[in-house]
């Protein structure tokens, strides 16, 4: 699995994870090569697109980031 997305939930003073577009076409690229249907790929870039829409400008993700996301 990529780890481009993981993140520590351990810390107590977690200082957030930046993430940019091109992490994300990473991730993407890694779906694509381990045989992830073209649907499959396609969802996820949609989904990744609207939370990068959501993000701040620095891209960066807190703990409560994603539960924020799927509220808004």
């Amino acid at each position: 699995m990529s780890q481009v997305f993981a993140m520590s939930a351990y810390s107590t003073a977690y200082p957030g994870k930046c993430l940019n577009w091109d992490q994300a076409e990473a991730y993407l690229s890694d779906l694509k090569a381990r045989s992830s249907s073209s649907e499959t790929v396609a969802i996820y870039r949609r989904n990744l697109k609207h939370f990068f829409q959501f993000l701040p400008p620095d891209g960066r993700i807190q703990r409560d980031t994603v539960a924020r996301w799927r509220d808004y």
